[in-house]
């Protein structure tokens, strides 16, 4: 386990959270020492799944990360698993077969050829272009006045 026992203010001290977990597949590591996941499947975790459900707090609900599945409370639907594409990367991608938003399927990614990669640490969205456009406006809504863009039609 590697550990920081002193780190600078900046950009830490703006942080509201208690550290950071990597979960990067072993490719990603300096070696397998480095891997949390890796680590965690040498040590006997009972499958190489793990469930994240992360929240604003609301309503005093907090974040958890479940290691060697995943909580059925936290879920609306069943999961449905899919295999880690290039894992030689140390990215969790996945293919992706199709995309929708607000039931409209897009005409990308229907040959099968694209692929995702699924991170909790990013809020960043990237498409393949010329579908970037299409999906700029199926995403974007007029928030109008409104300071929480969730509540927006």
């Amino acid at each position: 386990v590697v550990l920081a026992v002193e780190m600078s203010s900046q950009p830490f001290k703006t942080f509201q959270f208690d550290g950071i977990l990597g979960l990067g597949l072993g490719a990603l590591a300096l070696n397998s020492n480095f891997s949390t996941f890796e680590m965690l499947l040498g040590r006997g975790l009972p499958a190489g799944h793990f469930g994240v459900f992360l929240t604003e707090g609301e309503d005093g609900e907090e974040s958890e990360i479940a290691v060697g599945g995943a909580d059925n409370r936290r879920m609306l639907e069943p999961l449905h698993w899919a295999p880690v594409m290039m894992p030689e990367h140390g990215h969790w991608q996945v293919q992706i077969l199709s995309v929708r938003i607000n039931g409209h399927e897009l005409d990308v990614c229907r040959d099968g050829t694209c692929r995702g990669v699924v991170d909790t640490g990013t809020s960043h969205l990237g498409v393949p272009a010329p579908a970037d456009q299409e999906v700029a406006e199926l995403l974007t809504r007029d928030a109008g006045d409104l300071l929480d863009c969730r509540i927006a039609d």
